[in-house]
């Protein structure tokens, strides 16, 4: 019996700000797209914002050194939960569903309990799901190690969720919504007069996304890239359109400023004390640059929002103190310019201004 490749899509968190009434929403449109296009569908889905950072809360007010294996455990809770919410919706309306947790969801992780690496995925397992299912619904950002324990693959893993599960059943797009329909020159919320980037290439996007960039995830934009997976930006509410289109090529693209508002500057004494500081935290998977930039040296910036880098450093895990300073950079093609500045207002002004200076450059 031949099996028809699904359809791949991922919902961020900001899908469900309004609870039920979203989850059922979304499902209506999912019903629809599966009846269109008569192929199965793979929902890969979020918390809504501040569940993660909500049960970090609760275990540090129960022990404030948990171990990582516990949080790793708690954080797949509130994802399982969006699923599941997703998936009761889609049934409720007479369409098959199912929903699939960190175990069953065939991804498997290294043993490192946080910021955990993919190392396969067991194809089959969602296969047989899916010969149940018209709407498969999976908690984002989760899988398992190979002795069963859960495993959180980081901030913002959602993506890469998506792409890998893509990988292993043939997609050749992944439809990515958010509450905004693409990548813009500039975030929307803070600077005005930005323009939509309808097209990028992985390697802009991933530069992008390495400064901080949050529409896209840039360990997703690895996996795309490596297996040709077209992403499809689509709004999550009103009619679903697409804003941005990421492929191996893009025709061109305006300048764009990014404004790391969540960005941690660390300063090292040393050169050496920074590379190791870098070091280090790519070996946890950490989104993290070296930049050097006028008056600060030796500085390692950690981009997009790890809430949990005051513990690594608190530890003198990572030899480099927090300046409180703020990354601002300007992507032209697949470069960037990196600015560090002494706070997140000065880091938007600065941006702003980048943004007007480059507003009409336009490269080919």
């Amino acid at each position: 019996m031949s099996r028809s490749t699904p359809l791949v899509v991922k919902f961020g968190g900001s899908t469900f700000l309004n609870g039920h009434s979203d989850y059922k929403r979304i499902a209506e449109y999912l019903i629809g797209v599966h009846r269109e296009y008569s192929r199965p569908i793979i929902a890969v889905v979020s918390a809504p914002p501040g569940a993660t950072e909500a049960a970090r809360g609760r275990i540090h007010q129960v022990n404030p050194n948990a171990g990582a294996k516990y949080a790793a455990t708690l954080f797949s809770l509130p994802d399982t939960e969006s699923a599941v919410l997703l998936a009761a919706a889609v049934e409720a309306s007479g369409t098959r569903a199912d929903a699939l947790n960190s175990h069953q969801n065939g991804i498997v992780t290294d043993r490192t309990p946080l910021w955990s690496r993919i190392q396969s995925v067991d194809t089959e397992l969602l296969w047989q799901a899916l010969e149940g299912a018209d709407i498969l619904c999976i908690a984002s950002g989760h899988g398992a190690d190979s002795s069963g324990r859960f495993t959180w693959m980081g901030k913002n893993s959602g993506d890469l969720s998506a792409l890998i599960i893509a990988s292993a059943v043939g997609a050749d797009t992944v439809e990515i919504y958010s509450d905004v329909d693409g990548v813009y020159t500039a975030d929307p919320r803070l600077v005005s007069d930005v323009h939509l980037l309808s097209e990028l290439s992985y390697d802009v996007a991933r530069t992008m996304a390495s400064r901080g960039a949050k529409v896209l995830d840039r360990r997703a934009l690895d996996v795309a890239r490596a297996h040709g997976i077209a992403i499809k930006c689509r709004v999550n509410h009103g009619d679903y359109h697409i804003g941005t289109t990421v492929t191996d090529e893009a025709s061109h693209m305006r300048t764009a400023v990014i404004i790391d508002t969540k960005s941690v500057v660390l300063g090292a004494a040393t050169p050496e004390d920074a590379d190791l500081t870098l070091e280090y935290l790519l070996d946890r998977g950490l989104s993290c640059i070296r930049v050097e930039d006028g008056d600060y040296k030796n500085v390692v910036v950690v981009t997009g929002g790890y809430t949990d880098i005051e513990a690594l450093i608190a530890r003198r895990e990572a030899p480099a103190e927090i300046t409180g300073a703020r990354l601002v950079s300007v992507v032209r093609c697949r470069h960037a310019s990196d600015y560090i500045v002494e706070n997140t207002n000065a880091a938007i002004d600065l941006g702003r201004e980048l943004h007007r200076q480059s507003d009409s450059f336009t490269t080919t």
